[in-house]
């Protein structure tokens, strides 16, 4: 009843803004923002992430277990999926679909999209990464070869995107929910110690915090957990994000996680963007010498979409890393924690990984960076190999 209730009320809403002669105007295509954090820090929810979990939802890709909500999603999915249901044939979701059946799942649409600027024009801000576009390409040889690249068909979505919001006038329904925004971010932000977190990860790393951090809530999107894409602009900056998703359980409002939990996400999140250069400056030697341990997981990892040697090994040392970042910021027991729960998901050299961290914390004047002491940790892991 609530859901129907409020799509007829922006359905009000929108005639009376027609009637007015008060169409969106630029300054409302602004996202939310959760308000007094430091510096170069952004808590928000974006209308372009909505357009996107929009289109998204009348694509199989809400359809993958795992991506799914329990039974029909919080109150806000329904009325956004709802919204859309007359533009289920655009161009948009045709597109989305095509790139869903190529396998631009999971990171990927996300990693678009913080790409691009905001609506109305979705400039890009950058060039599209490698990484997206690979993930876009075709997944046979014959469509590589006569059907569109992997570049063509992100910029053909974008110019789709573009097309859908204003037919749609999407900006009228994201702006009927600006109070309820406000709201889940609000919950979800207490306790947030943005500024600790950034500050323990330079330290360690040895690397400058003088970049963009967000924070992106996905009411839309499901289950609980993140994502951590990063843009590098032009000037040679970055942002660096984490894209909350909704822990899609909730039948009425969206639920996010809350206080330390919220924390020790945003560490692993965020923490991509420190561990991940210093990983791959190394992978000419993990590629020569350690694939052996991705391939005694293979098939554990691949369900957790973590398909390749170097994907592993970034997600292995980062576990290490946040791991002793849980204990030294929130305490023993969530080092434990992390410790138990990374085994259990098959990151089978957590525990060597956490006893060199420490080590190298312990030696942390010895070294300028952390890349610095990574052939160390890769060296232990070589050891173990039978």
């Amino acid at each position: 009843m609530k859901s129907k209730l409020k799509i007829l009320f922006a359905g009000i809403l929108l005639i009376s803004l027609i009637s007015c002669g008060q169409l969106v105007q630029a300054d409302e295509y602004s996202p939310v923002n959760y308000e007094n954090l430091p510096a170069g820090v952004y808590t928000q929810i974006t209308p372009e992430v909505e357009l996107l979990a929009g289109v998204l939802s009348h694509t199989t890709w809400i359809e993958r277990q795992g991506i799914a909500p329990e039974g029909d999603g919080n109150y806000y999915f329904q009325e956004l999926q709802a919204f859309f249901e007359d533009y289920k044939d655009h161009e948009a979701v045709k597109i989305a679909q095509g790139l869903t059946d190529r396998g631009f799942t999971y990171d990927a649409p996300l990693g678009f999209i913080v790409t691009l600027g905001s609506l109305p024009e979705l400039e890009p801000k950058a060039e599209y990464s490698d990484y997206l576009v690979g993930r876009a390409e075709p997944s046979n040889i014959f469509n590589r070869i006569f059907g569109p690249d992997g570049q063509r068909k992100l910029e053909d979505f974008r110019i789709a995107l573009i097309d859908l919001a204003e037919k749609s006038e999407f900006m009228s329904f994201f702006n009927m929910y600006r109070d309820d925004f406000k709201i889940y971010l609000e919950e979800a932000m207490e306790g947030f110690d943005a500024g600790r977190k950034i500050n323990w990860l330079s330290d360690f790393t040895g690397l400058d915090t003088e970049n963009e951090y967000y924070t992106i809530l996905t009411p839309a999107m499901f289950p609980g957990g993140g994502y951590g894409p990063s843009v590098e602009l032009p000037d040679g900056s970055f942002q660096f994000y984490q894209i909350v998703r909704e822990k899609g359980s909730s039948q009425k409002e969206p639920e996010f996680p809350t206080g330390i939990s919220f924390n020790q996400l945003t560490l692993h999140e965020w923490g991509h963007s420190f561990i991940d250069p210093a990983v791959e400056a190394h992978n000419e030697y993990i590629l020569e010498h350690l694939t052996d341990h991705f391939y005694k997981v293979q098939d554990s990892m691949k369900s957790q979409a973590y398909d390749s040697p170097m994907i592993f090994f970034r997600e292995q040392v980062l576990r290490g890393v946040t791991t002793v970042a849980s204990g030294e910021l929130y305490g023993d027991k969530y080092y434990d924690k992390e410790m138990k729960d990374h085994i259990d998901r098959d990151f089978h050299l957590t525990e060597i990984t956490v006893e060199m961290i420490e080590k190298y914390i312990d030696n942390r004047d010895n070294y300028n960076t952390f890349e610095e002491f990574v052939p160390e940790i890769l060296e232990e892991y070589k050891k173990l190999i039978q």
